[in-house]
């Protein structure tokens, strides 16, 4: 990939990690009441968990696609060594697969 779209994708990278971080995760749970409170309080507190948990793996993912950046490793599957489609890094700049190897990958846990 050439410097200057290594660039691009390295300006994407970083405006999506902004994005994920500036996400407030601020929760004002009234626990306090009846036992339908308490019920949806924690079911709320379980989908903050799970959201939290969901944006600690994409910037994880992200950090990893920048180091990838620095060593000129960017857009190359991990799997086949091919270019990853531009279209696909455009969407999802943290990808390591190419789609075959996606979808290799889901069959192959599907089947187990």
């Amino acid at each position: 990939m050439d410097n200057n779209k290594l660039l691009k994708y390295e300006e994407l990278i970083r405006n999506r990690i902004k994005s994920i971080l500036s996400r407030s995760n601020d929760l004002d749970i009234d626990s306090n009441g009846d036992e339908l409170d308490i019920i949806q309080s924690n079911v709320i507190l379980d989908m903050a968990y799970e959201y939290s948990t969901r944006n600690n793996n994409t910037l994880n993912l992200l950090h990893e696609a920048l180091n990838k950046i620095k060593t000129r490793e960017y857009g190359v599957c991990e799997e086949c060594d091919d270019d990853i489609n531009e279209k696909r890094l455009n969407i999802f700049p943290e990808v390591k697969l190419c789609v075959r190897c996606s979808e290799v990958l889901e069959r192959e846990k599907f089947n187990k």
